[in-house]
This record gives C-alpha cells, structure tokens and sequence, in this order.
C-alpha cells in the first residue's frame, strides 16, 4: 500500500510540474458476452426458442486488471469476471434465481453485486447474502458499500472506509464513520446530484445540475480541500456525468446531449477533458459510450457499441502497458494481461477462488446428460405422453440449455425416439442421449369387427 501511494504522489507531482501533459492513447478489447452468441432453448411452457446474446456490460476492474459486470443470457444478466482472455459467470446466489450483476471486485479477487434482487459478497467460491438491495463497491479490507431497503445510496467506499452516493432526496454525500455531510451542488445546496467514485486521497466524482446551464447535469470533482469544481465539456454535448477516479486524479464518465448522458466516454486529467473515442488507436468502428471505472494503472472497463455488433463491455488498455511494469516482476503489464498471467502478482486470486471454477484456458469441459425416468418408456395408445426429461450437470456453469427433439404420436402404435443435446455458456456440446417410447395397443381394447350373416 505505502509503494503505491508513494508512486502515485510522485506521478501526480510530476504531472504538475508538465503541465498539460500529452493525451494518452488506448487499444480498445471487446470482452464480447458469455457463452455463444445465438443460443437456441425450450422454455418451460414449451416451445423452441432462439435467443442471440447482444450485450454485455464493463461496470469495473481492479488493480489486476480483472474486469467484472453483466452479460445478456436467455435466462436474465449474469454477473461475469473477466479473466484470461475469457468472461466467465459468477452464478448466481440461489438456484431459483434468474439473473445477477457484478459491480465490483477488489485486488483480492472478492466480487460483489446483485442476485435476483439480494446483494452478494462472493468469496472463495462461496456467497454472501447481505440483503434486499445490492453491493456496489468493497475495499481491500472487505468494507462495502451500497443499495438497501431504505436510501441513501453508497456507490462507492476508498480505503479509509469513507462512502460516497446519493441521499434520499437525491444529492451527492459523503460518510465519514457514520457522519453524513452533504457536499452541494453547482446549483446550489439544494440541487439533485449524485457522488459515484472517491479514491484514497479523498478527491470525490459525480454529477451535479449546474445553475449557469440551465440545471443541465454536469460531472463535478470535489478537491481534498472541500471545493466543488465542474469539469466542463467538450465538442457539442451539453451534458457530462464522473463515474470514478483514481489515485491518479484520472476521471472517467459519460457525456451527452440529453438528461442522462451515454453517447461518448470521456478522460479528464491535468485539467483537460479528452472524448475516449479520439485516444482510442484501433477503434474499428466502436463507440465509447461510457468510462465506467479506471484503476490505478489507468485501465479503464468501458461500454460501447459497434454497428451489427451490439452493445459490449469493453476494455481500454493504455498504450504506455506496453512498457510499464506494475509489479516490478520485469515484464511489462500489457505482456502479462495477454500471456494470462497475473499483472499484481495476486497470487491469492485465481480463476478458481470466485464463481465457479474456470480451468486456466478456459471452459472446455463439455456437460453430461443423464435420462430422468424410465428408458424405454412404454405407454398405451391413447393415453397422454409426459417426458420425464433429462438432466445435465457441468463442472461450470449452472446455466446450461437442454433441448429435446422427436414426437410421440400415442394414436398411433409405434416405437419413437426422443433425443436430448445440451451446451454450456462456453458453447461446448454434450454428447446426447437417446430415450425409446413404445405406443402399444392394449389388451382390452379391440378392433369393432361387422359380421354380416347369409341367409
């Protein structure tokens, strides 16, 4: 801890002395969504339905570059890590439930979020259930903040365990053991905003309605001396929204032309606002719509666009990772995010030690069915044909589709077969199974003969 506040004090005092310092550029990576993109499934009340996951979100990284958020499924969103290369499912807390979210991840690997409306602490493979509501933040030492039964709303809590969020009527505060101040507004005491990030210096982000502009939202950096400072705009927008910064004094956030913004990303640094779309080296037809969280290397998880794409989580890597060494280990930080290794040297997070477990490569292991029922199943012609079904069991998703094909026709006497597939999210395919139903004809019921007699 001591190592890094020290790097960073002496960066920002070095970006002090330079001024305006040169606009850093990025590449950007698409975290694409988990599992295959077009998924086909039978939904309960019957029926073969196709469904194409078209979105993913990036909602934050840690310092081991590990970007966490939430996946479009058939079933709802799914929380995900995004480790190896791979975007992995966090699962979700209970078996009835239908979806969650991932929101946040500290540097030893610690997720938290929502699950079907219950906020989760997912540690070690395990979760745990905090409540109504959902977690939005944790720090190194497991405090968290975030969204109960009752406002107001923690967004985010830095090392020194002091929140920042929004109160019930709607204004930027922050916590301090329990003691509440409320920080203002550009507008005034009274006007609407929200604190979103606060890093370990104190230095706190958000959105406020700025009086001089019409009440329009605008992103806002209150200063380790108490001073609210509007953060401007750039180019055409009209409206701009700080969603965190970190120990460098880099922001990130959004800006737009309407109430809520989500049309272009943004960094702001030194004092200047750069559109992550103009840093961004090989964008290939992406749209950064917004910066979502930048971790202390300056990584930032983002949302974005592309046409005939969809909406996507996605990654912004500086192009200084390159040569920057993190942990001092002698290889660069961008050389160890794709040769999969550990940019922090977190030895105690492994793909294992959240969600479920996730070999190195990646989710190749196919799942197993298994017949439930009798096989072959044997039924009189004319009754009613339930399937029994089968199930499936996979070492690690608790998502998996099972579609069975065939028809029984019980009017008419006959063998048929019903045939069982399953996949996982990673898109591996189980080896099927067969089930045999016979449609015979009872004893007591015979064919009506007519008999006509000579006379």
């Amino acid at each position: 801890m001591f190592r890094l506040l020290f790097a960073v004090l002496t960066a920002s005092f070095l970006l002090a002395l330079s001024g305006h310092a040169q606009a850093p550029s990025y590449k950007v990576i698409n975290l694409r969504t988990i599992g295959p993109q077009v998924v086909t499934y039978t939904a309960w009340f019957g029926g073969e339905f196709t469904y194409t996951n078209n979105s993913s979100r990036g909602i934050s990284i840690n310092d081991s570059c590990i970007v966490v958020g939430a996946s479009s499924s058939p079933l709802g969103d799914r929380g995900f890590f995004y480790k190896n290369k791979t975007m992995n499912s966090v699962g979700v807390m209970d078996p009835s439930h239908t979806w969650s979210d991932a929101y946040d991840i500290n540097n030893k690997g610690v997720i938290t979020g929502s699950s079907f409306g219950r906020g989760y602490i997912l540690s070690n493979n395990v979760f745990s259930d905090v409540g109504d509501g959902r977690v939005h933040s944790i720090n190194e030492g497991g405090q968290f903040s975030g969204t109960g039964a009752v406002q107001p709303t923690g967004w985010r809590i830095n090392e020194s365990a002091v929140v920042v969020g929004e109160s019930g009527s709607r204004q930027p505060f922050k916590n301090i053991n329990g003691s509440i101040t409320l920080l203002g507004s550009l507008a005034g005491i009274d006007g609407l905003g929200s604190a979103n990030g606060i890093n370990d210096f104190g230095q706190i982000v958000g959105w406020t309605q700025d009086a001089n502009a019409g009440l329009r939202v605008k992103a806002f950096l209150v200063g380790t001396n108490g001073v609210m400072q509007n953060l401007g705009l750039i180019k055409d927008y009209t409206y701009s929204d700080a969603y965190d910064i970190n120990n460098q004094s880099q922001v990130v956030g959004s800006l737009g032309n309407s109430n809520w913004t989500g049309e272009a990303g943004f960094l702001w640094q030194n004092g200047t606002m750069y559109d992550l779309n103009d840093l961004v080296t090989n964008r290939d037809g992406w749209i950064i719509k917004r910066g979502n969280k930048i971790n202390n290397l300056g990584w930032i998880a983002a949302d974005g666009s592309k046409d005939g794409v969809g909406d996507r989580a996605l990654l912004l890597i500086p192009d200084t990772a390159n040569t920057s060494d993190y942990d001092g280990d002698g290889v660069s930080d961008a050389r160890e995010f794709f040769d999969k290794t550990d940019i922090n040297n977190s030895s105690s997070f492994t793909p294992s030690s959240i969600g479920a477990s996730v070999p190195a490569g990646g989710d190749t292991q196919a799942p197993t069915l298994n017949l439930l029922g009798l096989n072959p199943l044997i039924i009189p012609r004319g009754s009613a044909f339930a399937d029994p079904g089968a199930s499936v069991i996979d070492d690690t998703d608790e998502y998996r589709t099972v579609i069975g094909t065939g028809t029984v026709d019980t009017t008419a006497v006959g063998i048929y077969t019903i045939t069982y597939t399953a996949q996982d999210l990673a898109g591996n395919l189980a080896a099927p199974v067969e089930r045999s139903v016979f449609v015979y004809q009872p004893n007591n019921t015979h064919t009506t003969h007519t008999h006509t007699e000579s006379k």
